[in-house]
């Protein structure tokens, strides 16, 4: 055998052993079957990849896409391999993470030419994986930034200008805005590669990289406005992407002292500023190293670090644990550098610099180690190899198994329902944002738009228009889940972004059964039957007094109907809705939160709302928030009262307050 094959076979060795090191981390990645269930932005991509295998496409048919085609397309495919099942689409999901982490290995040990330091930067960065489903928010970035690298190493001009092109587009046909992200680092590199050049040869490349683009990008654009007719569908992208940054956004993090220190809270604002900093942090150190670096990596570093950088700009409107970990997978290449310049050459460690670099991998490393203590994940792993073989194969279910199987669930409760009450090609509407009921239920999006996020319809008119189409549509049957708020924050239920199409859709659509926290909705008479059979969805058949139970809690509520303004306090005032902070004290431990239920009553009839849990004082004494539309209650006084469910009775534990609905 020769040499060169030798090194073939230890290369495809090496690669398969790789990638069975990556997959046994995503296998303990993949989350239960109620995450499907009850994940709205997994669902958007399952519910829209649906729509296309039924003839309807993204951009055309179905509009309010914040993503690019690409997503709802490789989802299309999973689904139709699979015949409509989950399985699909979590191969999708293995195979676009295994792709994106195969290539930032690869790169890591290029610039290391270690392999020790870039399996452990490899592991650390697969511990802090991007939400299961958002494959695409590393793929095509990695894809790019392996075009960057061949771009940056390779003498041939017209070839490497070619896969810098192809990488640009596979970023944008995932992730428009960074596709945008990834031009500006493109014509950034062609100016730092022919820049020096009196002639205009750099101009020339600009001009081949961009026919490229077009090229491979044009079909896309060509077939939109074909089977739309405009350029509109592009247009309505970009104010809708602008209203949902602005509409969304959360404070940056800050690290206070009103928090211990290692709390989730501080250790999230410790890694939020460690990794911000980190390409900047980087540039630094190059600039100390002007003439010791070869010229290539050097070029490739400065442009992975300004990339990293403006990628960044993902986390900066929507700053959560979450969002970081969208954007920080190609930062390792980075830190695979510095590490590389510590331990290369002994005579750096006489360098000033060291000091900070190896400062700043320590307050990396223990922020990591903080979150892998808060978040659990050795447990969750654990719980993942336990119950990995049982949740797979609840994955390779069909819809229809997984409504009989999980008929008790919530979410497949309601798709039950829809789909029981509904026509396969009738249009639907699920509200606020529960996309993934689409793909349960079988049953379509509303086609101009599936969802009520935030940012999407912000004036009357639009409003209006939107309540026009779901008539026009045929749109007979809804969903609504009430109480529902982006962030846990009040003002970001529909109730308060959306006041005038909520009140036009309760005043057409009437109240026609309950399932958990959802309400279904209907124009017409389809329900009659059901609603001579069931008792009203607000009624419970037995309630109990208060009496000495075996873990009795006292209940306290510091606001009822306190708003952050006068005008939300007064829209939700119109509107019968009700806002309490409060706090739960326990006699002793092992209470179930689930079970805890807030509620108005006026005699024999209760009106009962689920409650959010924010903080916990000590083991004893329990912080809740409650945020819910009691639009449906007639105006009177009621009593405030707190309930525990107790199999299919309800106890009364703590009734303490009259508030007024009017």
């Amino acid at each position: 055998m020769s040499v060169i094959k030798k090194s073939v076979y230890s290369k495809i060795i090496k690669s398969l052993l790789l990638s069975l090191y990556i997959l046994f981390f995503l296998f303990l990645n993949i989350p239960s079957i109620t995450f499907f269930f009850r994940d709205p932005d997994q669902g958007a991509q399952l519910a829209k990849a649906m729509e296309i295998l039924n003839g309807f496409h993204p951009f055309i048919h179905i509009k309010g896409n914040i993503y690019g085609p690409l997503v709802y397309y490789f989802s299309a495919l999973g689904q139709f391999l699979s015949g409509g099942k989950l399985i699909g689409e979590v191969i999708v999901i293995l195979g676009g993470y295994l792709t994106a982490y195969l290539i930032i290995y690869y790169l890591i040990e290029k610039i290391t030419g270690k392999i020790l330091i870039s399996l452990l930067l490899l592991t650390i960065a697969l511990t802090l994986l991007p939400r299961f489903y958002k494959y695409y928010i590393v793929l095509g970035p990695a894809v790019f930034l392996l075009a960057l690298y061949y771009f940056v190493n390779n003498d041939n001009s017209q070839k490497k200008l070619f896969f810098l092109s192809a990488g640009t587009a596979i970023t944008a046909l995932f992730r428009i805005d960074f596709g945008v992200y990834s031009i500006v680092v493109a014509l950034i590199a062609i100016v730092i590669y022919k820049g020096s050049d009196r002639s205009n040869t750099w101009i020339k490349c600009i001009v081949i990289y961009f026919a490229f683009l077009i090229m491979i990008v044009l079909p896309w654009i060509v077939l939109v406005i074909i089977l739309s007719g405009s350029l509109k569908p592009f247009l309505e992208l970009f104010p809708i992407i602008k209203n949902m940054a602005t509409d969304l956004s959360l404070p940056i993090p800050v690290f206070t002292q009103h928090q211990v220190w290692f709390s989730k809270y501080n250790n999230f604002s410790l890694l939020f500023w460690a990794f911000r900093i980190l390409p900047y942090f980087t540039l630094i150190i190059l600039y100390f190293n002007k003439g010791i670096i070869e010229q290539k990596k050097k070029n490739f570093i400065i442009l992975t670090s300004i990339y990293t950088a403006i990628i960044f700009i993902q986390a900066l409107h929507r700053t959560s644990f979450t969002h970081l970990r969208h954007c920080i997978p190609l930062t390792f290449i980075l830190i695979g550098w510095l590490i590389g310049k510590l331990i290369k050459n002994k005579s750096e460690w006489k360098k000033f610099y060291v000091v900070p670099i190896i400062m700043y991998l320590i307050i990396l490393l223990s922020g990591w180690t903080v979150f892998m203590i808060n978040n659990r994940v050795l447990k969750r792993y654990k719980i993942a190899l336990n119950k990995g073989v049982t949740n797979f194969s609840y994955i390779s279910y069909s819809n229809a198994d997984l409504r009989i199987k999980f008929k008790k669930n919530m979410y497949i409760k309601t798709a039950a329902i829809i789909n029981k009450y509904s026509d396969k090609n009738e249009p639907v509407m699920f509200f606020p944002i529960e996309s993934q009921l689409y793909y349960f239920s079988e049953r379509m999006f509303k086609k101009s738009m599936g969802m009520l996020g935030p940012g999407r319809l912000n004036t009357e008119d639009q409003q209006v228009l939107f309540f026009k189409e779901l008539i026009n549509s045929g749109t007979n049957l809804m969903a609504d889940r009430p109480f529902f708020a982006y962030d846990k924050i009040p003002e970001r239920n529909p109730r308060f972004y959306y006041p005038h199409l909520m009140r036009l859709i309760y005043a057409e659509y009437k109240i026609v059964c309950k399932s958990g926290d959802f309400i279904i909705l209907c124009r017409d008479d389809r329900f009659n039957q059901y609603l001579s059979n069931n008792n009203h969805f607000s009624k419970f058949s037995e309630i109990q007094s208060p009496g000495k139970g075996s873990n009795r809690v006292n209940i306290s509520f510091d606001t009822v109907n306190t708003f952050p303004s006068e005008e939300i306090y007064h829209l939700a005032h119109n509107e019968s809705m009700l806002y309490i902070t409060g706090s739960i004290e326990l006699e002793k431990k092992g209470f179930n939160k689930k079970s805890f239920l807030l509620g108005l009553r006026k005699g024999e009839k209760l009106f009962t709302s689920g409650v959010a849990f924010t903080d916990r004082r000590d083991q004893l004494n329990l912080r809740f928030e409650l945020f819910s539309s009691l639009f449906y209650v007639n105006p009177g006084e009621y009593e405030l009262i707190a309930l525990v469910k107790e199999g299919e009775k309800f106890r009364i534990i703590d009734s303490n307050i009259v508030i007024a609905v009017i």
